[in-house]
């Protein structure tokens, strides 16, 4: 990718690039990417400005289509993606396995509460100052300067030896160890500075933020060792949630690797019976299940109904009891593909009387007619 003082556009073609760029081991430069609003608002911060600004030294990534900032999180995970006005900061290093707290997350609540220009600015110093710090100099500038050196010893070297100093044999065995020595100290210099530069990284202080944002940022951070473990805190923390014997046990023996997805889910659906409630009081109808599920990110991925295929031959594995009742638990939000450490999915049913999102099953994907 060419460095330029303008922001790139992500399409959904550019998606597979933007992954490839964010992993790679060769690049140098850190990565802004500015995601829009779930219902389709861009990003407050002008892109083209903070492009200018940082012209060199960050290559920002501007997306308009929120569908695609769904896509990403589904390939990097939500700890680590950027959604709903929010901007983060990817640094040289980047991999789905990285700690979410060295790639700063500016979230666009924050962005709204500071304003556009003063978030623009607290993203320039942060970048600014790790640029400076990480600053190295060209190795092939360093590698001329240690040959122009080693030239000018060499031919004083030269003229000893004419003269006929048998001293000067062992100096040259000498001065052979020192440029030795002299390589191997700036091969650890460079990566000493590296170093450093990734501390400063990982410690880079934040702008200040209000009380209420910071703890909103923190829950974003929560880290889960185990799918068990996020259902759990999920069941703590949402009261508009009722997760099933069945989902707990099924969470016990899910070996999903990216558990704070799990989570996510689980909050967004305990945050849409609120929202759902809210329409029906408002407007005299909850409206439909799906589109809220859409509105948080989850469109994709979720579905209100399983195949007449699947119900017929595997419906047994879909019906979970409540309320005393053995009920077909259709409506599921699936993460991620392919085998059970990377897909899982989450079987659930509303009950609109009691206003409770009845989570039945949290775990490996159900059998289905492509299993």
């Amino acid at each position: 990718m060419q460095v330029r003082a303008e922001p790139y556009a992500l399409e959904q073609d550019g998606l597979d690039d933007l992954l490839r760029l964010l992993t790679s081991d060769l690049r140098k430069l850190p990565v802004v990417l500015l995601s829009p609003y779930a219902h389709g608002e861009l990003n407050q911060i002008d892109p083209a400005k903070l492009a200018r600004n940082l012209a060199g030294v960050a290559v920002v990534v501007c997306v308009e289509d929120p569908e695609l900032t769904w896509d990403f999180a589904n390939e990097v995970g939500r700890q680590l993606s950027c959604f709903n006005g929010a901007t983060r900061i990817y640094w040289p290093g980047f991999s789905k396995a990285s700690d979410p707290r060295s790639h700063r997350l500016f979230f666009g609540s924050w962005i709204e509460q500071v304003g556009s220009v003063a978030a623009a600015r607290a993203i320039e110093r942060a970048i600014f100052a790790v640029a400076a710090f990480r600053y190295v100099p060209d190795k092939r500038i360093a590698n001329l300067i240690r040959s122009t050196e080693a030239a000018e010893r060499q031919k004083l070297l030269d003229q000893k030896r004419e003269a006929g100093d048998e001293f000067w044999d062992d100096y040259q065995q000498a001065v052979d160890q020192l440029k030795e020595a002299e390589e191997q100290v700036a091969d650890l210099e460079a990566e000493n500075a590296n170093l450093r530069a990734n501390q400063q990284v990982f410690f880079a202080a934040g702008p200040e933020v209000p009380e209420e944002i910071a703890h909103t940022d923190a829950t974003e951070q929560l880290a889960f060792s185990s799918v068990a473990e996020a259902v759990e805190a999920a069941a703590i923390r949402c009261k508009k949630l009722e997760i099933l014997d069945t989902a707990m046990s099924a969470a016990a023996e899910s070996p999903f690797q990216r558990p704070y997805d799990i989570f996510r889910a689980l909050i967004d659906l305990d945050e849409i019976v609120d929202a759902w409630s809210k329409n029906r009081d408002d407007n005299g109808s909850g409206g439909d299940l799906l589109q809220h599920l859409r509105d948080r990110g989850w469109g994709k991925r979720s579905s209100m109904h399983i195949s007449d295929t699947t119900r017929g031959k595997y419906r047994s594995h879909y019906e979970f009891v409540y309320q005393g009742k053995k009920q077909l638990f259709e409506p599921h939000i699936t993460i991620g593909a392919g085998d059970a450490n990377a897909c899982s999915s989450i079987h659930f049913i509303f009950d609109q009387e009691r206003l409770k999102m009845v989570v039945g099953y949290v775990g490996r994907h159900l059998p289905n007619t492509k299993t």
